[in-house]
């Protein structure tokens, strides 16, 4: 009997899909007024975060690029996006709020996979 159920357990185990978790890291710095700040994105699952801010949802994602966005909650009209360059090993990163939007950052990333 006990042959028969961990038989069975192993076909259940063999059979059940997989799912990879992705994790990867980019560490990147850019210059703001002339002094070199960090920008952190961590992926967890499908989603990326950086420091506490997220979650920053892939909007889309190849070989090339992974297109991020983030807008806090609805109370807040702002909305961020973010462009991680796989090739070039670079972010750019822009806040858009009407009558208050930031200047476009970017800069060099190192990513850990």
């Amino acid at each position: 009997m006990k042959k028969i159920f961990f038989k069975v357990l192993l076909c259940l185990f063999l059979l059940l899909p997989s799912t990879a978790i992705k994790a990867e890291t980019w560490s990147c710095a850019y210059l703001f007024n002339g002094e070199s700040r960090p920008a952190v994105y961590s992926r967890r699952g499908n989603e990326f975060y950086s420091g506490i801010v997220g979650p920053y949802k892939i909007v889309f994602e190849d070989n090339s690029v992974i297109n991020l966005q983030n807008n806090y909650s609805p109370t807040h009209q702002d909305y961020f996006a973010v462009l991680l360059d796989k090739k070039k090993k670079m972010f750019a990163m822009v806040s858009l709020e009407i009558g208050n939007h930031t200047e476009i950052i970017e800069g060099k990333c190192a990513i850990d996979y």
